[in-house]
């Protein structure tokens, strides 16, 4: 399984069968102030906020983020840019990573701890931000970044096939489902 579907096609002719498995989205993450409780893009463009991201090329999630900030680049030009230079990049890099404690959430670690105000991370964890006192800010649909996560099944035997399958099944599909990913 590979949140980066690259990953999977690198793998070539060993890939018996593969298929999208589940999907996850970017969100905002805010800590929980009144001073927040705005439009998502207007505090993503307000210059006085800390913006943290995950680090593209070494997190997928970062270049999620990157593939979010073209988009807003060609709507409101400059923008982008300006989210590209100020982002901080301090999950899954090597110059500025901050080491997240095992069982902590990025986004709420990061901001509980000040080294920012705000983070573009992964909406599955939102239930669980927003239950550890955090808000949590939805992008509007056009900027709606869908995170495929691709499962391959990479030899034919029987155990493989159905565990595979397993994963393809309602049961699994639930249990995705009830961490919030979405399987639509």
């Amino acid at each position: 399984m590979s949140a980066n579907s690259e990953n999977v096609s690198a793998l070539g002719s060993r890939v018996f069968q593969q298929q999208v498995l589940t999907y996850n989205q970017l969100m905002l993450t805010t800590k929980n102030k009144l001073e927040f409780q705005r439009d998502t893009l207007e505090l993503l463009f307000d210059d006085q906020y800390r913006l943290a991201t995950s680090t593209p090329v070494y997190d997928p999630c970062g270049d999620y983020t990157w593939q979010l900030f073209d988009l807003i680049e060609k709507d409101y030009p400059e923008q982008g840019k300006r989210l590209k230079s100020k982002a901080l990049k301090l999950v899954g890099g090597t110059e500025n990573q901050v080491v997240i404690p095992p069982g902590e959430m990025a986004s709420h670690y990061l901001l509980k701890n000040d080294y920012a105000d705000m983070m573009l991370g992964y909406a599955h964890y939102q239930t669980r931000l927003e239950n550890a006192g955090m808000l949590c800010h939805t992008l509007p649909s056009e900027y709606d970044i869908r995170a495929e996560y691709v499962l391959a099944m990479l030899n034919d035997t029987e155990l493989t096939q159905r565990f595979y399958q397993f994963l393809l099944g309602e049961t699994a599909q639930e249990i995705i489902r009830k961490n919030g990913f979405k399987n639509d």
